[in-house]
């Protein structure tokens, strides 16, 4: 299934109560407060750094900005640009040095983290490579073939050993005599997998990894012979994993596991001889704005952290498999949602949201079996009013239909919004073209609020496209509101619809979330600067949305997690892209028993943090806190991310004050986080 196909529907059969009135959801969350399960790395929250934000970085604003967000860290050069970064030349092409990265983690009081060009192999020879080359014979010459932004010659910069070993000496060993922070942490390269099938071959990029790790460690020691104090430099080299959710560029290249398989092998040999001490893995989900992302985060990157822990999974009965286990400490140095590319195109449906009653729209019921249609405030999701459709005793039908003009040639559209039924087999939201039903989908959801897409390529001569949403049954109740339209120019790298919306904030702190829950050691959001989906700050270095996401978190993550339970129920979700979705790629597929709160509780010396997630789209969760221990105060902080929906702009942080005790009620609303602070003795 095709990308542009696979966002038609999806659906969440959402949290169902227990055993409590129909607007709570009944929660128990039981924290053993002095149950230290793992530690969590001071660094771990980092972000990524481009080589073309020199004037940014330049900006005092930046700095603030960073310090305000709580990151420890910063990776440089950031993502795909890393194959392109010439560092020797940097100044004379106006990016960012080495020297200004430095400059810039010093004034954030951040570690640098520094990924390393090795396109040019060891030795930067072009090719051809002799044949029958042996493996150290081949891993001399450059790489030419496209990296997954697909770079190649025309942007390459061919980053050689000699290269490597002069950045280590003057920013390891030679600002650590000097008494400034040095480079400890370097990265062997940036997503080297995107070429596993042509010249970085698992056994060549492992080879490679390990002529440059020993190189670097070699720099350091020799320098310690004469300089003893040298030995508390800590090297930290992380090598590139092979993802195993595919092509963070492209989700419909999925997997090798054959590849997969070899270059864990290589690289448990690298970390077992102590060559290298950590391995990365990026991961992208492309959310199609239905709240799939909270989703995938419990589902899909909760199998890849199991998988790669080696840790038998119980949501996929049991799933283990010993030759993807990495036995060292994993990094995930790019994450965030699918956000580069075309942007989805949102245009206006004149009355969309009912606040002018039935204007616009065409309705046919039959009456005398007791079908009806009307705008009323009770049918709202957002705005003033929304539109319910019921059928009496007998079965009748009923149907509303609104017509959009689509500007020029769109290869896709999608019709989104808002829908809540009784029951859902009665109910279809359908497109037409010139009345050929281009789509149709049935709603998933019972007695909940459900999010939805539905739509596809258009036929060449489509002037105008008709959604229609019908009813055909008995006793069926149906809200509907907020209707959109949605086009994408291109189908290629597109972003998602989730982007630029609270959806991908909300994942972003769920994400955290789970990576901490796994004891991740470091992380890196992509990434700092930018005018689009991905960074937490503008080009003019205001803040973004993402931004709320680590300022949620700063300053309320303790130094160890602690063992919790929680008791809550559980929703099932359903994609209508199962036949592309799978249990690890960048969708999550059809999948059950997806908690509707999830905690998260870690602890210092003298607080307790925990954290709240409500994955219900209209539901509070009534949350029942046990403390092993009396907090030492009476009061806590209450820090909550939330916003008017999910599919909505802008993230609303906010704090206040509540009453605590050892055993306590805190309710949380429909697609909200909060993390409570509580004075511990």
């Amino acid at each position: 299934m095709k990308y542009a196909e696979m966002s038609l529907l999806l659906g969440l059969v959402l949290c169902a109560p227990m055993a409590l009135a129909d607007d709570w959801i009944s929660a128990e969350v039981n924290v053993e407060t002095e149950n230290r399960i793992g530690s969590i790395e001071p660094d771990m929250l980092g972000v990524g750094l481009h080589i073309g934000t020199k004037q940014m970085i330049g900006n005092p604003e930046s700095a603030e900005q960073v310090v305000q967000m709580g990151f420890k860290m910063i990776r440089f050069p950031n993502g795909c640009q890393a194959d392109e970064y010439n560092w020797l030349a940097a100044q004379d092409k106006g990016q960012v040095t080495v020297d200004d990265f430095l400059e810039f983690c010093e004034k954030t009081n951040t570690t640098p983290y520094y990924t390393l060009n090795m396109q040019g192999g060891t030795d930067g020879l072009d090719h051809p490579i002799p044949e029958n080359a042996s493996l150290d014979e081949r891993i001399r010459y450059k790489h030419h073939a496209p990296n997954p932004c697909g770079y190649t010659a025309e942007r390459y910069h061919y980053g050689t050993l000699d290269e490597a070993v002069q950045l280590v000496s003057k920013y390891t060993v030679e600002r650590f005599l000097n008494g400034d922070q040095p480079i400890q942490h370097y990265e062997l390269g940036n997503e080297n997998w995107g070429q596993c099938s042509s010249d970085w071959q698992p056994e060549v990029y492992c080879r490679t990894a390990e002529v440059y790790a020993s190189a670097i460690r070699s720099v350091v020691n020799e320098e310690a012979r004469e300089h003893p104090e040298l030995h508390s430099v800590k090297l930290r080299i992380t090598a590139v994993g092979y993802p195993i959710m595919g092509n963070n560029q492209d989700p419909e290249q999925a997997t090798n596991h054959k590849i997969n398989v070899a270059w864990t092998e290589g690289l448990n040999d690298l970390y077992r001889r102590g060559i290298i001490d950590a391995v990365q893995e990026h991961f992208y989900p492309h959310s199609t704005g239905t709240g799939d992302a909270l989703v995938w985060t419990e589902h899909n990157l909760n199998n890849i952290m199991l998988t790669r822990r080696g840790i038998p999974n119980p949501r996929l009965n049991g799933y283990f498999d010993s030759d993807l286990d990495y036995e060292m400490p994993i990094d995930y140095t790019e994450w965030n949602l699918k956000c580069w590319g075309p942007a989805p195109q949102f245009h206006p449906v004149a009355n969309a949201d009912f606040e002018e009653g039935l204007a616009n729209w065409i309705t046919e019921a039959s009456p005398e079996r007791g079908a009806r249609l009307l705008v009323t405030p009770r049918a709202r999701r957002r705005g003033e009013k929304g539109l319910e459709i019921r059928t009496g005793w007998r079965t009748a039908v009923a149907e509303a239909s609104i017509t959009f003009m689509p500007d020029g040639k769109q290869p896709d559209l999608y019709m989104g919004g808002w829908v809540r039924t009784n029951k859902p087999d009665a109910v279809s939201l359908i497109l037409r073209n010139a009345g050929q039903v281009i789509q149709e989908r049935k709603a998933l959801s019972k007695d909940r609020w459900q999010r939805y897409l539905v739509g596809a390529d258009l036929p060449e001569a489509t002037s105008e496209a008709e959604f229609v949403i019908r009813v055909h049954g008995s006793r069926v109740k149906v809200w509907f509101d907020n209707l959109e339209a949605i086009t994408y120019a291109s189908k290629a790298s597109r972003a998602p619809v989730s982007v630029n919306t609270f959806e991908q904030q909300l994942y972003g702190v769920d994400a955290i979330r789970k990576m901490i829950e796994h004891g991740t050691a470091l992380t890196h959001f992509h990434h700092l600067f930018g005018n689009y989906g991905c960074p937490t700050l503008k080009v003019d270095c205001t803040p973004r949305d993402n931004a709320n996401i680590f300022k949620f978190y700063s300053g309320r993550i303790g130094t160890h997690r602690l063992k919790s339970e929680t008791h809550v129920g559980t929703f099932d979700y359903a994609s209508h892209a199962a036949s592309w979705a799978t249990d690890f790629n960048a969708l999550a597929p059809n999948t059950t028993s997806i908690p509707c709160l999830s905690a998260l509780a870690t602890r210092d010396d003298n607080e307790l943090h925990l954290l709240l997630i409500n994955r219900s789209t209209d539901r509070n969760v009534r949350t029942r806190i046990r403390l092993s221990e009396k907090p030492s105060s009476e009061t806590a902080s209450v820090r909550r991310i939330t916003s008017e929906d999910y599919n909505a702009s802008g993230a609303v942080l906010s704090e206040h004050e509540r009453s605590v005790s050892k055993t306590f009620t805190h309710i949380v609303p429909p697609h909200t986080a909060d993390m409570i602070t509580i004075a511990m003795e």
